[in-house]
C-alpha cells in the first residue's frame, strides 16, 4: 500500500511539476506604411530666365468627400524647366510637407510621368537613390511645340527599379503600391 501511494504521489508531483513551455507567438512586422498625400504641387522653375510655374493638385478632405481642386498654369514652348515636387498630408492641422518622408526613403519610392502623346514634354531624372536609381522629385522638363494635353505623375511605393524599363520612368513593370496618382490638363504655349 505504502509503495502505491508512493508512486501515485510521485506520478501526481511529476504531473503538477511540469511547467507547460511559454507559447512564442509570431507577430509580423507591421507592413510599412504609405504616405498619406492629399495634395501634389509641381513647381516648374523657368532656366531660361522666364516666370515660374506651378501645377497643384489638393484634395484636402482625402478620398472620397469633395472632389480635388486642380490648378494648372500655362509652360512655354521650347522652354527648359527643372521640375520639384512637393507633397503634402492636409488631412492634418496644419497641413505636413510629406516630401522629407520621401527622400528619407528614396530606395522604396519613384515617381511616373505619362504624358498625353500630343503633348510635346520630355521628363527626365535629375536625382537617385542610394543605389543610383531614380527618384523623381527632381526632374528636368523641355517643352517642345504648343498644344495641350494630359500630364500624370504617379508616386509608386516599393517599385521593383531593377525591373525592366523602370530606371527609364516606365511604370509598366514598376509593381509597388500607389502613394499618389493625380492628372493635371496640360496647356504648352
Amino acid at each position: 500500500m505504502n509503495n502505491q501511494i508512493f508512486f501515485t504521489l510521485l506520478a501526481l508531483l511529476l504531473l503538477t511539476s511540469c511547467k507547460k513551455e511559454d507559447e512564442v507567438i509570431f507577430t509580423p512586422p507591421p507592413p510599412s506604411e504609405h504616405a498619406v498625400i492629399t495634395s501634389v504641387k509641381l513647381t516648374f522653375f523657368d532656366n531660361e530666365g522666364g516666370e515660374n510655374v506651378e501645377w497643384m493638385y489638393s484634395d484636402p478632405d482625402g478620398d472620397g468627400g469633395n472632389p480635388p481642386v486642380i490648378s494648372v498654369q500655362p509652360l512655354l514652348a521650347n522652354r527648359n524647366y527643372t521640375l520639384l515636387i512637393t507633397l503634402y498630408n492636409e488631412l492634418e492641422d496644419p497641413a505636413i510637407n510629406v516630401t522629407p518622408e520621401i527622400q528619407d526613403e528614396e530606395d522604396d519610392h519613384q515617381f511616373f510621368f505619362l504624358v498625353d502623346s500630343e503633348l510635346d514634354i520630355t521628363v527626365t531624372y535629375q536625382d537617385e537613390d542610394n543605389n543610383g536609381y531614380p527618384i523623381g522629385l527632381v526632374n528636368e522638363v523641355e517643352t517642345g511645340l504648343a498644344g495641350m494635353g494630359e500630364f500624370r505623375v504617379v508616386l509608386k511605393h516599393f517599385p521593383d527599379k531593377t525591373a525592366p524599363n523602370v530606371a527609364s520612368g516606365d511604370m509598366t513593370n514598376a509593381g509597388g503600391g500607389t502613394d499618389a496618382d493625380v492628372t493635371f490638363q496640360a496647356t504648352i504655349q
